[in-house]
């Protein structure tokens, strides 16, 4: 009996392990920060995310998948947590950040060799792609200029459409752009930058105050020791 109940011990307590791990999201096609190869996760933000791991007591694993997808499934209880977003006032309304890995700075960019855009006001009447909610797309709207924000299933699919000239210009991380067009042999030129960097943090979906605690604890710890400076150094 007692061997019995020792294994019935041991099985219930790797069923509640497994029953407690938390599943986070994470984009994919988002290269140097996010992205997969043969279905693993990869990226500084992936890194950043191991680092604050590591100094947990709780197991996580990552879904990779569509930006769009993986935003919608944490807003509905799909998913417990997010690597890696930026911050605004729209996404605030919905989920709660951690203190921010680092702070991402956006572009809006052109091909090299496109002389009819030569300022932000050019681009009206225009059709873009890239990121939506961005500091540039908000920057777009306040500023009356009026363009269509095409969305694509990855970076890499955008700066193709940019190369054949199906769009005017491309808004994306400014390393995002810079890694893209060396990879793909695309001279870019950088149209505008944002003034400041948008803060980029671990989320949850809001008043899931329990989990931010611990990613909030494990975050400073390995801030403390360095590791996550290491990881983006002067991104």
């Amino acid at each position: 009996m007692k061997v019995v109940v020792i294994i019935f011990a041991c099985l219930l307590s790797r069923f509640v392990a497994a029953e407690s791990a938390y599943v986070c999201g994470m984009a994919e096609g988002f290269y140097p920060y996010q992205y997969s190869e043969d279905g693993e996760p990869k990226g500084l933000d992936y890194l950043a995310f191991q680092a604050m791991v590591n100094e947990m007591d709780v197991p996580f694993t990552v879904k990779v998948g569509d930006w769009d997808d993986v935003v919608a499934e944490l807003r509905f209880g799909k998913l417990d947590c997010v690597i890696g977003m930026e911050w605004d006032q729209t996404r605030g309304k919905y989920f709660d950040f951690s203190e921010p890995f680092y702070q991402r700075r956006s572009a809006v960019f052109v091909l090299a060799e496109n002389t009819e855009i030569q300022t932000l006001n050019d681009l009206n009447k225009q059709t873009i792609v890239g990121d939506r909610h961005s500091y540039f797309d908000n920057y777009l709207k306040k500023n009356d200029i009026e363009v269509r924000n095409k969305k694509t299933t990855s970076k890499e699919e955008s700066i193709i459409l940019l190369k054949q000239n199906q769009f005017q210009a491309m808004i994306a991380p400014l390393q995002v752009g810079r890694y893209l067009a060396d990879k793909h042999h695309i001279p870019l030129r950088v149209l505008s930058l944002s003034p400041g960097g948008t803060p980029v943090s671990m989320v949850v979906k809001k008043g899931n105050k329990a989990l931010l605690n611990k990613i909030e604890l494990a975050l400073e710890r390995a801030k403390e020791q360095g590791q996550i400076h290491s990881i983006y150094g002067q991104q």
